[in-house]
């Protein structure tokens, strides 16, 4: 939801086009909420009619959304590799969410035989680097430097960064259908890895051109996670080489699942929180009135040593319930889950605070 929401703001910055229908977002939403918490309910007794109505909703909210921001990016003349990676978001997330759809029918139906499994691992590398990743990347190329304030930089690494990730995922799908996952997972990761290395090599190039030292707490910790999360996958690429039934067979592939789904991607967009919101309330909330009183500064609406502090406590906190999820221990794991649910709910409160301004 926070991603979507994401997309709808800074599409609008990346096509210099306004949102095609403020109504359609407002159906969007409501229909994805009832659908997600009814999935929720469902999915937690594993009842097929609850997931089937709710799933439709969800689906059917998801189409609404395609189509409006699809439809966004159809009516701007701009062509670029941020416009690029958006529509290639939105395609995957399109593919994930038709994919997902079959898998929960083929729970219900049997329809799908041996086809099952080729179309899970497809979900998979579709919905975590085809939607997100996309999206986290491609947003990037825009966002890092305005923060940086940086002009003149080399973008010629985006296009390649773009086509690895491509590659990657169609690498991975194509082991499963032939039935050699496991044999091609690492020429899936070294395209991962390599791509994760070139955006490194971009983010260097605008970090050159830069005027601005600081760009804000809660992007250089962004950039931290980009960097830490490419170190993660070339030790996996590594391990793969070496050892690839070890990724598929331990629970190492769960862990990692965690650290980048609640982690690299949750983290990313709630780093990236801390300069979004606070400039978009306050060009809602005062664009009208400057010169004609006085304004808080952004400084004042978010604190940033907090969001720094805040932003690596959320870290630590979830390295110790991935470790707790290793260990397999009831108690480890219930304690360190919620101490990075509370760590969440302490950083999100410093986010709705700028609100109070």
């Amino acid at each position: 939801m926070l991603a979507m929401g994401a997309v709808y703001q800074l599409i609008a910055v990346v096509t210099q086009q306004s949102i095609y229908s403020i109504k359609l977002g407002f159906i969007h939403f409501g229909l994805y909420s009832i659908g997600v918490f009814g999935l929720y309910i469902s999915l937690g007794s594993f009842e097929l009619t609850g997931m089937i109505i709710f799933g439709s909703l969800t689906v059917g909210a998801v189409i609404i959304f395609l189509v409006n921001v699809f439809l966004t990016i159809q009516h701007s003349r701009l062509k670029n590799t941020v416009i690029s990676a958006s529509t290639s978001a939105l395609f995957y997330l399109g593919l994930t969410v038709i994919s997902g759809v079959l898998i929960v029918l083929n729970f219900q139906f049997s329809i799908l035989g041996e086809f099952h499994h080729v179309l899970l691992i497809g979900h998979l590398w579709m919905g975590l680097i085809g939607w997100f990743l996309f999206l986290i990347v491609g947003y990037s190329f825009k966002m890092l430097p305005m923060f940086y304030l940086a002009h003149g930089h080399k973008e010629s690494w985006q296009k390649w960064i773009l086509i690895s990730l491509h590659l990657c995922i169609w690498v991975g799908i194509f082991g499963a259908v032939i039935g050699k996952g496991t044999s091609i997972l690492p020429i899936g990761l070294g395209l991962l890895t390599m791509g994760l290395v070139m955006f490194i090599v971009q983010i260097r190039e605008i970090q050159k051109k830069r005027f601005k030292k600081n760009p804000g707490k809660g992007i250089v910790f962004f950039v931290f996670l980009v960097y830490f999360f490419t170190l993660l996958v070339g030790g996996l690429f590594i391990v793969s080489l070496v050892n690839p039934h070890f990724i598929w067979q331990s629970n190492l592939l769960t862990l990692i699942l965690v650290f980048y789904i609640l982690g690299f991607v949750s983290l990313s967009i709630l780093a990236y929180l801390s300069k979004i919101i606070p400039f978009l309330w306050w060009t809602f909330r005062y664009g009208k009135q400057v010169g004609q009183q006085e304004t808080p500064s952004l400084a004042i609406m978010i604190d940033e040593t907090v969001v720094h502090r805040k932003l690596w406590l959320l870290f630590i906190s979830l390295l110790l319930f991935i470790v707790g999820l290793g260990t397999g221990e009831s108690f480890v794991i219930a304690a360190t889950s919620i101490l990075f649910a509370f760590s969440t709910v302490y950083y999100l409160f410093t986010i709705v605070k700028a609100f109070t301004y």
